[in-house]
C-alpha cells in the first residue's frame, strides 16, 4: 500500500510547487544535495548478540521553496540507500519527505499543513521514541494542520487536527493511528512572555486483537518567557484523563520544562517531559514517557563547528506494564565547511536501552561515522 513513498511525494510536492510557483510568487529555489557516509557500526541488525560491520550510505536530497507574499512552500524528499561491507543481506534503502505550506489569508490569520512521512528499518529514525526495536520496515506518517488568528493586540485563538498512522511490515508489530483535536488561547501578557492554556484530545487506534481505542483528554497550561536576549524558557503542566482497554478511566498528568542559553559562538539547551504517547508498536497500549535532553553546540570558526547531545527515556505501557524500557543516547560531532558547496563532518554515538517489560530486548549501539556533504548551487526560478 505504501511502497512507493517517493513517488507520493512528488505526486504532493510537484503541484503543490506549480501553485506557489505562479505569477504571485516572488521566488522558487531549488536545493540538490548529495552526501556520502562511512560508518562503523556495532549493532547493524539491531540484536543482543550481533556483530559489526562497515556501512557505507548514499543520500541524495532535493528541497524546494517557493511562496509569495501571501502563502509559503516548503518540501523535502530523501533518500539513504546503506550498504554493509560483510553482511550484505542487511542491505536497505530508506525514504522520508516533509512538506511545509502556510497560508495568511487575512490580517491576523495564518493557517499551516504540515506532512511527515520516512520509510526505514530504523525506528529510532521513524518512531522517535528512545527505543530500539528489531529490524521490520516502519512506514510512519504525520500531517497537521494549524490555524491562528489575533483576536486581540496580545490574544490569538489556535486551533489544530493531527492524524499519525505507523505501519509496520512484521506481524510482530501492532500497527498504530492516533488522531486529535486541540484549541488554545495564548496571551501575550508582556513582549517578552506569553501564557497559553488548551484543550487536547486523541484517540489511539491498535489493529491487534483485544485492544480497545483509547480516549485520551489533556488541560494544559503553559508559560514561555525570554529573559534576556540569549536565555529563553517554557515550562507547561497538563492535567489528563485516558479511558479504554478496559481499564475504565484513570488520570495522569503531564509536564515539559525546557531552556535554551545563547552565547558567543554556540547554545545550550536543556529539558524534561513526560507525555503520553504510542507504544513504538510493541504494544495495544498507550505508552507514558519520561524524557531529559541535553544539547550543547559550539562553533569554532566561521566555517567548522562541535556538537553535543545527551538524552534519557524511560517508556511504560498503561496498563499492562508490558513495555518497561529505558534508553540513553549521546552523540559528539564536528563539522568543517572549507568551501559553501562542500562540508566534511565525523562523530560518535552510543545508544543502549534496558527491557523490563514483556516486549523489546536489551541492546547497545556504537556508531563512528564520516560525512562528505556536496552542495551544489541552488537553482532559483
Amino acid at each position: 500500500m505504501y511502497r512507493n513513498v517517493g513517488g507520493a511525494c512528488l505526486a504532493i510536492m510537484v503541484p503543490a510547487l506549480f501553485m506557489f510557483a505562479g505569477p504571485a510568487a516572488a521566488e522558487t529555489v531549488v536545493r540538490p544535495q548529495l552526501t556520502v557516509e562511512e560508518k562503523y557500526d556495532s549493532n547493524p541488525a539491531f540484536g543482543s548478540g550481533a556483530s559489526s560491520d562497515f556501512a557505507t550510505t548514499l543520500s541524495p536530497s532535493v528541497s524546494v521553496a517557493a511562496g509569495s507574499r501571501e502563502s509559503t512552500f516548503k518540501g523535502t524528499y530523501e533518500l539513504n540507500s546503506v550498504f554493509y561491507h560483510k553482511e550484505s543481506g542487511l542491505d536497505y534503502t530508506a525514504q522520508s519527505a516533509d512538506l511545509e505550506a502556510a497560508f495568511t489569508p487575512s490580517k491576523g490569520a495564518k493557517a499551516v499543513f504540515r506532512d511527515t512521512v520516512a520509510k526505514t528499518m530504523d525506528s529510532l529514525v521513524a518512531l522517535d521514541a528512545g527505543i530500539q526495536t528489531e529490524r521490520a520496515w516502519i512506514l510512519s506518517n504525520t500531517a497537521a494542520i494549524e490555524f491562528q488568528k489575533e483576536i486581540t493586540q496580545r490574544g490569538a485563538l489556535e486551533l489544530a487536527l493531527e492524524d499519525e498512522r505507523m505501519d509496520f511490515d512484521s506481524p510482530s508489530f501492532v500497527d498504530t493511528r492516533s488522531y486529535g483535536a486541540s484549541v488554545a488561547w495564548r496571551y501575550a501578557y508582556s513582549d517578552l512572555a506569553a501564557l497559553k492554556t488548551g484543550y487536547a484530545y486523541a484517540r489511539y487506534h491498535f489493529e491487534t486483537d483485544g485492544a480497545d481505542d483509547v480516549n485520551v483528554h489533556k488541560a494544559a497550561v503553559e508559560l514561555t518567557k525570554r529573559f534576556s536576549e540569549g536565555l529563553s524558557a517554557t515550562l507547561s503542566a497538563g492535567f489528563v484523563l485516558a479511558d479504554g482497554n478496559g481499564d475504565g478511566t484513570h488520570p495522569d498528568w503531564t509536564v515539559d520544562a525546557s531552556a535554551t542559553k545563547g552565547f558567543k559562538g554556540g547554545t545550550l539547551s536543556a529539558g524534561v517531559s513526560r507525555d503520553i504517547s504510542h507504544s513504538s508498536g510493541l504494544s495495544g497500549e498507550i505508552s507514558v514517557t519520561n524524557r531529559l535532553y541535553l544539547r550543547a553546540a559550539k562553533g569554532l570558526g566561521e566555517s567548522s563547528g562541535l556538537s553535543l547531545s545527551f538524552s534519557l527515556a524511560d517508556s511504560g505501557s498503561e496498563p499492562s506494564g508490558e513495555l518497561d524500557v529505558t534508553s540513553y543516547g549521546a552523540e559528539l560531532a564536528s563539522y568543517w565547511q572549507p568551501r559553501q558547496w562542500v562540508r566534511l563532518s565525523g562523530g560518535y554515538s552510543r545508544f543502549q536501552q534496558w527491557a523490563d517489560g514483556a516486549v523489546a530486548g536489551d541492546l547497545d549501539r556504537d556508531q563512528v561515522f564520516i560525512k562528505v556533504t556536496l552542495m551544489p548551487l541552488d537553482w532559483r526560478i
